[in-house]
């Protein structure tokens, strides 16, 4: 049986290993079973993993950095539950980036010392299954999807969960927004956020995400709550049928597990956003008082319908009503055949004010946007009850009442 805290080297500097050896001097774990140079050293590493002299490889990326990440991504190729763990001086978002998506379980900085190389093996452990944390009640997952674009389906959400993290009844639990628009959502863009890392990056890591990992990719906003962000454009663009539902349905599960509440912002019914949908205790379709968006989200509804979306689970919000419009809350009630669980009014110069400032709006001061807000997180956060029963399978039906307990 393989001791789990034995290393094998790659490195070609000397430094290096000396460094290292006199971290770990008088240690009895971690310790060094075993070490080879660059180029190469895949072969080496690979030999090491699977005759069982070593659990984990420790790669050094400043000896040749070019080399040293085609031997991560030969040995993660080979070996994808592989332990690697990779260290340099440098620090830099996209070289950590690069390392994680090559296959990295973790990135230490040099000079490494021996509390930082056991945390990181620990981590390790943790991703690969070896050993596992207590995992508290399931959080409530809520979804906001807009009938037709422009609804504002994506600023409601957010919004309402800068709401939720400021009402007194939430004092210390805890929440997470996942943009689902991709690729680019406007989630980052209205909280004046800079991610580093998105969704893509956490549902290309799902065979070793922990909450270690899974916090070095979230980004917090000020009110307190924390985004992950959509995949990006150009170069980096993802989209949603690139995820997959199986890796987007693993991300939400796995947030549930350890969130009180998960927001969903924005997204479509494509096959992948229904594997998060699936797992959502509250879908509200995002609308606005015009023919087309009522149309748009008869069709949504009656889709939504159709997986078992039903009863309570379904709530419909009318974003932007004005009074006087030429068609009314009425006429929404009876074209949607489903009751208006909330209407948001029109307050074009707070959503302007906001949106340019990078701000929400209980953050521009008070409106009746802002009030708007607070009563309907009010709602929500006086909720009990709520279900955490699973189910298995893209697009089997949610159970009835499942994903509607919500008072």
């Amino acid at each position: 049986m393989t001791p789990r805290n034995t290393l094998f080297l790659i490195s070609s500097r000397p430094a290096f290993g000396s460094d290292l050896d006199l971290a770990l001097a008088g240690a009895a774990s971690p310790r060094v079973a075993g070490r080879t140079g660059l180029p190469g050293g895949a072969q080496a590493g690979l030999e090491a993993l699977r005759s069982g002299a070593a659990s984990t490889l420790l790669l050094d990326l400043d000896s040749d950095p070019v080399e040293a990440m085609r031997v991560l991504r030969d040995v993660s190729a080979y070996v994808p539950d592989a332990r690697v763990l990779v260290a340099s001086e440098r620090r830099e978002p996209d070289l950590i980036l690069e390392a994680m998506r090559a296959g990295a379980a973790d990135f230490l900085s040099l000079p490494v010392d021996r509390q930082g190389l056991e945390d990181a093996l620990v981590r390790a452990q943790r991703r690969g299954g070896t050993e596992t944390g207590p995992v508290g009640a399931r959080g409530r997952v809520i979804s906001f999807v807009s009938a037709k674009g422009g609804c504002g389906a994506t600023s409601v959400a957010v919004n309402l969960a800068v709401a939720l993290t400021a009402h007194p009844a939430r004092a210390g639990r805890s929440l997470v927004l996942v943009d689902l628009d991709a690729p680019g959502g406007d989630v980052s863009a209205m909280l004046q956020l800079a991610p580093t890392y998105s969704l893509a990056d956490v549902a290309a890591n799902t065979h070793r995400l922990d909450m270690d990992l899974l916090t070095s990719m979230l980004v917090k906003d000020n009110s307190g709550i924390q985004c992950l962000a959509a995949c990006g454009e150009g170069e980096n663009a993802t989209s949603m049928t690139a995820i997959g539902p199986d890796r987007l349905a693993a991300v939400v599960e796995f947030l549930r597990e350890h969130f009180d509440t998960v927001v969903l912002a924005g997204g479509g019914m494509g096959e992948s956003e229904m594997g998060a949908l699936n797992l959502a205790h509250m879908v509200h379709v995002v609308t606005t008082l015009d023919f087309l968006s009522l149309r748009r989200a008869q069709t949504l509804i009656d889709r939504l319908r159709a997986f078992g979306v039903t009863g309570d689970a379904l709530r419909i919000v009318v974003n932007r009503l004005e009074r006087g419009g030429d068609l009314t809350m009425s006429d929404a009630r009876q074209a949607l055949d489903a009751p208006v669980v909330w209407s948001i009014p029109s307050d074009p110069r707070t959503a302007e004010r906001a949106v340019n400032e990078g701000v929400p709006f209980a953050s521009v001061g008070k409106s009746r946007l802002a009030a708007s807000f607070d009563e309907y997180a009010a709602t929500l956060a006086g909720s009990t009850g709520e279900s955490s029963a699973g189910i298995t399978g893209l697009f089997r039906r949610l159970v009835p009442g499942r994903a509607g307990i919500a008072g």
